[in-house]
């Protein structure tokens, strides 16, 4: 969904509701420059996450998120750098081929998803932008709705159209403020 469409806090919610671990992980980390270096990032990922399941004794839910910086569309292979991307994919289709846990993966660009990954999804869920009811219950939720003005109309508020993430921080800013 586009950016602000609560797709990292669902996938914590799903965690918190399935009284799972949250194990998150950062593209940018998993990328490198160097030769090797994003293939070994892989090749650990799956290591660190069997090695916290056994650990644990149960299954962190696995959160890649901006995974279409790891998941996007292979290329022809042609220059150095699209091999080594290439084989960093490969990696993780193997990978997830023997996942037993949760994975969830966000992104803003589901079109940049490389079909080989988008059909080793169970479930696809498109977050859209809140529609004016859902957005009105976001304001009220961010809101210290007791210590409100009486003249702070909710639902002119909800008529800026404006996403969860950016209620949020617009409520921040005002507490700084």
């Amino acid at each position: 969904g586009p950016p602000g469409t609560v797709k990292t806090v669902t996938a914590q919610f799903l965690a918190s509701e399935l009284k799972l671990p949250l194990l998150k992980i950062d593209a940018s980390k998993v990328l490198s420059c160097w030769v090797g270096n994003s293939e070994k990032s892989v090749k650990k990922l799956f290591e660190d996450y069997s090695l916290i399941q056994t650990q644990l004794g149960r299954s962190p839910l696995l959160l890649l998120n901006e995974a279409d910086q790891l998941l996007g569309a292979r290329g022809a292979g042609e220059h150095a750098v699209e091999k080594m991307h290439n084989n960093m994919q490969n990696l993780l289709l193997e990978g997830l081929e023997r996942f037993t846990g949760i994975l969830v993966a966000t992104t803003n660009r589901r079109e940049l998803l490389d079909d080989a990954f988008s059909r080793r999804f169970t479930y696809k869920l498109e977050l859209p932008q809140p529609d004016k009811p859902l957005q009105m219950e976001l304001w009220k939720t961010h809101l210290p709705i007791k210590r409100l003005a009486d003249d702070v109309d909710i639902s002119q508020l909800a008529d800026l159209g404006l996403s969860g993430g950016e209620i949020r921080l617009v409520v921040e800013r005002a507490v700084r403020l």
